[in-house]
């Protein structure tokens, strides 16, 4: 009979499988249409930087332009959408130490160079503790996720 832990096991594999099949997907349909970053980055700046008005399909509006502004801001790193990953207090019985360790392997999972990411850490652990002050703090904290 097999335990819960084996069932546990089985559906996480079955997820990643799952997840690595749509990455796949995705892979795929960009080589098919050929959609690039940048012929994403370049269609989104020519509405967030065009002029308002026009008529028919070529009309921008105010919102367009925030809405593209936003886009290119997330495209290339400078905003970040932050997500709950877990149920509410599942960290909390968490050491900082566990806390950690479970953000470097999650982001690792997702690509991110496991030093990258324990710098990542320890700055904004230093930016919790000193507040600097102007346009340059308001940068740093923007880059450390706060």
């Amino acid at each position: 009979m097999r335990t819960r832990e084996d069932v546990r096991n089985r559906i996480a594999d079955l997820l990643q499988q799952r997840e690595r099949i749509a990455e796949k997907g995705v892979e795929r349909a960009i080589e098919c249409t050929g959609i690039t970053k940048s012929r994403v980055a370049a269609e989104l700046a020519r509405i967030a930087f065009g002029e308002v008005g026009g008529t028919g399909a070529a009309a921008i509006k105010v919102s367009d332009k925030r809405a593209a502004l936003m886009d290119l801001a997330r495209l290339f790193g400078w905003i970040i959408d932050k997500q709950e990953a877990g149920p509410p207090g599942a960290f909390d019985g968490l050491s900082d130490a566990e806390l950690e360790q479970r953000l470097v392997e999650r982001l690792s999972g997702n690509g991110i160079d496991e030093k990258r990411v324990r710098a990542l850490l320890k700055a904004r652990v230093i930016a919790e503790r000193v507040r600097i002050p102007g346009e340059v703090g308001h940068r740093f904290r923007n880059e450390v996720g706060h």
